[in-house]
């Protein structure tokens, strides 16, 4: 999982069209191991509840939760995804993420692999 602060290029990526900051958030589904990519609200993430439906099987994915609806506390993907030993990278503006139109639709691995 990657998440990167989402600059003009990303208007195309779906999400939250509401004003203020944005983050976008490339993850892939824990369910169907679908890759995607989503445009979230920096005041949401960081002060409020994130959910995000996988695009292929409308899974929903707690992303935060700072206000205890889901959680006893205060909870993120980035403290729950290290505790578990699993990857998470935050891209900043010394770093390139490069991200195509499938990474926007969703794309599962297997579709990905074309026919056998």
């Amino acid at each position: 999982m990657a998440m990167v602060m989402a600059t003009h290029e990303m208007e195309e990526m779906p999400g939250v069209n509401s004003p203020g900051k944005k983050l976008a958030l490339v993850f892939t589904c824990t369910v169907c191991d679908t890759r995607s990519a989503r445009r979230i609200s920096q005041n949401s993430y960081d002060n409020g509840v994130v959910l995000i439906r996988c695009p292929s099987c409308e899974n929903l994915h707690l992303i935060a939760d700072r206000l205890g609806y889901f959680e006893d506390e205060s909870w993120d993907i980035e403290r729950a995804m290290a505790e578990k030993g699993g990857t998470f990278r935050r891209i900043d503006d010394e770093h390139v993420l490069e991200l195509d139109p499938a990474d926007f639709r969703g794309v599962d691995k297997e579709r990905a692999k074309g026919p056998s």
